[in-house]
């Protein structure tokens, strides 16, 4: 009985493939959406061939159409023969299949980078990230919480952090928080006052940190005419109650 059994278990999985290949081969597809669903293109002119069994049982292959270069492509059927395979291209309208010698087929990948916020990223076809609208519903397939932040060809650095050739990065999203540019320095005019406290910065003092609330104290050798250099440094993404002032010796003090 298992022996009887063994060929219709294989002949009904063999019929799985088939109805689930044929349902993609049904699919409506347009020229647009099948350059969408494609990573590579030809480079070269190819032949394809139509397989037809003479009356002796040979293989006759039969020249049917030429692809031309440029042509989005995927490769179909490749273990049935272990010389050639078929090939998936959409020409005049339709989607087609037919045989191919491996040696002839030459593509470039056309695949790009998609980055998101998380610092995650994917891949997809270059024409379908020239779609952002197709590639957000394709996204929220593969990656349901995921937010674009960026496309990139495949020879970029890691634009989460400016490791890119700006000329080569798409961007389509909000900044990751992560990547927000560090707080910026701004000069501190002398008289400005601290916050929290009734004291204000004053010429004259050592490099230190005065809080709310403190008395900077002179420098003894304190020489007048000195550049201000004192500095602000504050995260943008902070609200602070009370702010840290970095000092440099000024001058002399002057006290009211």
């Amino acid at each position: 009985m298992k022996n009887g059994l063994m060929p219709k278990v294989f002949s009904i999985i063999l019929l799985i493939i088939f109805l689930i290949f044929s349902a993609a081969l049904a699919q409506e597809w347009t020229e647009k959406t099948w350059a969408q669903h494609c990573n590579a293109n030809l480079t070269k002119d190819i032949t394809v061939y139509k397989k037809v069994t003479a009356e002796d049982g040979s293989i006759v292959l039969t020249a049917v159409d030429t692809v031309t270069a440029g042509a989005y492509v995927q490769s179909g059927d490749t273990w049935s023969d272990p010389d050639m395979h078929t090939l998936l291209y959409f020409k005049n309208g339709a989607l087609h299949e037919y045989w191919v010698y491996p040696s002839d087929v030459h593509v470039k990948g056309n695949s790009k980078y998609v980055w998101y916020t998380d610092g995650c990223v994917d891949t997809f076809p270059g024409a379908l990230t020239d779609d952002l609208e197709a590639l957000r519903k394709r996204c929220a397939i593969s990656y349901p919480s995921g937010t674009i932040y960026a496309i990139t060809t495949l020879d970029q650095g890691f634009p989460m952090y400016n490791d890119y050739d700006p000329a080569k990065v798409k961007f389509v999203g909000p900044k990751p928080e992560a990547t927000q540019a560090p707080a910026t320095e701004a000069p501190v005019p002398v008289g400005t006052p601290i916050p929290g406290s009734t004291e204000t910065v004053v010429p004259g003092v050592t490099t230190a940190t005065i809080k709310p609330g403190s008395t900077p104290k002179p420098n003894a050798t304190a020489k007048p005419n000195s550049t201000t250099a004192v500095k602000h440094t504050a995260a943008p993404t902070r609200v602070p109650t009370a702010e840290d002032y970095t000092l440099k010796q000024l001058g002399t003090v002057t006290s009211l």
